[in-house]
């Protein structure tokens, strides 16, 4: 086995260093793209918090189709450990991203990526803007499976390698099952688990097959429960079509993901510089990560709606790939491999600067929101404005940043509910209907039969327009 091309103290100084980026969001207030019933305890000893994730578990595989356990463990364990203190769930977020990375440059070390490759890399993963939306909200799936993904993976090697597997394997074994109950789509990992621990090692794979097994059996699970979906259908599961337009808004997201508009002049370098012949030398590590980009983007092919954290696990095959290509680097002429690093902190600098902005805009959306939510609980709480209908409106299509989401709407009132601060009756929809009071983006009119109450402005800290909504009363 080749000595690890650096030591753990970098992977601690990485996992210290590249979540910085995300300090700003330790002072965010909880966001409106969220369950906002997630936020407010629900449970206080372990057995309700048991008892809560069984029923929410149950619940949603009867109504819509998933079946995920552990994300549901996630969610009521920190809602009834944080409560509505958006404080320690943000620091909550940020360690666990520390965590995730770490684990990623773990990984990166056991197929011997370079250590500045494997920090590049790592911050292209963990800054990229359309990933970001993992780190940025807190309740996202792909969030608590990232680190479990990544050791599964390094367990899978390290059994591969190790002349007494039966550790690693049992460690890789619980990690996928973590993710499975997380979201049964990362059953996608299992073609490059079951090759990584047949092949990545020095033994041939006759004697590697009872850790592969293990692997390939947890793929039970998720093909009973979609045989489960598909002999019971009912009309509130997820709809699955394949098609070609869905391939090409999955392709779109996996180029935004991998900032491949962003580097492909430095991508263009690396075609022609990179001595192709040389990566050969990991061609198990290259099958494994092909792999998990295939099955990644198989398994999402089907499924109509398209987010950008969906490319995972796709993304992180090529993550793998990248750091291969770049630790070949060292073996390009001087001037070359001066280009190249050039290009791709430059580029890696312009990630991180759109990383920031996304949260700029993140915190000037939640504090427009905030300041219309304590408006409604302070001025609409007492009667007689509490017997007033109150009617929150977005668009059925086209919404933009002048306009409240329907989610924006849909949590403004998970949260005004759960708090119980406004007695008032809470309605969302494209229209008001005869509501007393409305509130609206900017681009929304409800007629000569209301006047202006009150305009909440989120304001950017950077450069670019301030975010706003309005309140309407009903005049008689």
């Amino acid at each position: 086995m080749t000595e690890p091309p650096f030591c753990y103290r970098w992977i601690l100084l990485g996992a210290l260093v590249l979540p910085g980026l995300y300090l700003p969001m330790l002072k965010a207030p909880f966001d409106f793209t969220e369950d906002s019933c997630l936020v407010y305890p629900q449970a206080e000893t372990p057995g309700e918090i048991l008892s809560q994730v069984m029923q929410s578990t149950w619940r949603e595989f009867q109504t819509t189709g998933p079946f995920r356990p552990v994300t549901w463990a996630h969610w009521h364990s920190a809602a009834s450990l944080f409560g509505p203190r958006a404080e320690l769930r943000r620091m909550m977020r940020l360690l666990w991203c520390m965590l995730t990375t770490a684990t990623l440059l773990l990984l990166l070390r056991e197929i011997n990526a370079s250590l500045p490759a494997a920090f590049v890399c790592a911050a292209y993963a963990m800054w990229n803007p359309f990933r970001a939306e993992i780190w940025l909200n807190l309740g996202m799936p792909e969030a608590f499976a990232y680190p479990y993904a990544m050791l599964a993976l390094y367990a899978s090697l390290r059994g591969a390698r190790s002349e007494s597997p039966w550790g690693w394997d049992v460690l890789g074994w619980v990690m996928l099952l973590l993710c499975l109950g997380i979201k049964n789509v990362f059953i996608a990992l299992i073609p490059a688990l079951v090759w990584f621990r047949l092949m990545a090692g020095q033994r041939p794979w006759q004697q590697q097959w009872p850790g592969a097994l293990g692997y390939g059996l947890l793929a039970l699970l998720p093909l009973l429960h979609f045989a489960w979906l598909k002999l019971d259908p009912k009309p509130t599961h997820f709809p699955t079509q394949l098609s070609l337009a869905q391939a090409i808004h999955f392709i779109r997201a996996f180029a935004s993901a991998i900032s491949f508009y962003t580097l492909l002049p430095t991508f263009v370098v690396l075609v022609f510089a990179v001595r192709w012949q040389s990566l050969l030398k990991h061609g198990p590590i290259l099958v494994g990560a092909v792999l998990l980009i295939v099955s990644g983007m198989a398994i999402y092919m089907p499924i109509t709606e398209m987010y950008p954290r969906y490319t995972m696990p796709a993304v992180w095959g090529y993550d793998l790939v990248l750091a291969l290509v770049l630790t070949q680097l060292t073996t390009l002429p001087l001037f070359t491999r001066q280009l190249v690093w050039a290009g791709l902190l430059l580029t890696l600098a312009l990630v991180g600067w759109r990383c920031l902005n996304r949260q700029d805009l993140l915190l000037a959306r939640c504090q427009m929101n905030w300041l219309a939510l304590r408006y409604l609980e302070n001025h609409l709480a007492n009667p007689p404005l509490a017997n007033h209908t109150v009617a929150l409106v977005h668009p059925t299509q086209g919404t933009n940043h002048l306009d409240l989401s329907l989610g924006e709407c849909f949590h403004l009132v998970g949260h005004l509910h759960h708090r119980k601060r406004l007695q008032a009756v809470l309605q969302y929809g494209p229209e008001a209907g005869e509501a007393g009071w409305v509130l609206a983006g900017q681009r929304y009119d409800p007629g000569s039969g209301y006047q202006l109450e009150r305009e909440f402005v989120g304001r950017r800290r950077l450069p670019g327009e301030d975010f706003r909504c309005r309140l309407w009363k009903r005049v008689e």
